[in-house]
């Protein structure tokens, strides 16, 4: 691919395809603390989260686009994609997920590096990794 046509294309936005646009914005407004704006005809939500385009989408909205598609669901395994979420306290942040309904994944554990990271499935059975925000490293004087 040429420079130019690379430096063209950007990713626009991730599309999670929900059943029920508002009531998904809104967990993820209590859960997280990211508020929606919704289209003027509710079936789209994207989050307000700054430099960030996360979607969601009425899956009847999106049949005649995309057709059939398999639907994020506790029945069936997670679909292969994550959303990670930073967070000073992870073990918190689970917590308070879990009281919303969040099913637990992984429970809150170090991984290879030494940083906390967890594992959860959202009201629609999206997968979603916490992982610990790390500071920055200390800059150095001299």
């Amino acid at each position: 691919m040429t420079d130019s046509i690379q430096q063209a294309n950007k990713l626009n936005c991730l599309t999670i395809h929900v059943p029920n646009v508002w009531q998904t914005a809104e967990w993820y407004r209590l859960v997280f603390g990211f508020p929606a704006i919704f289209s003027a005809d509710a079936t789209a939500a994207r989050l307000d989260v700054p430099d960030q385009r996360l979607v969601f989408a009425a899956h009847d909205a999106q049949t005649d686009t995309f057709g059939s598609r398999r639907l994020n669901s506790f029945l069936t395994d997670p679909a292969a994609f994550h959303l990670d979420i930073a967070t000073a306290d992870v073990q918190q942040l689970f917590d308070h997920a879990l009281t919303h309904g969040a099913v637990p994944v992984l429970d809150p554990t170090p991984d290879a590096h030494g940083r906390l990271v967890a594992s959860l499935r959202d009201l629609n059975g999206v997968l979603i990794q916490l992982s610990q925000l790390l500071p920055l490293p200390q800059e150095t004087s001299n």
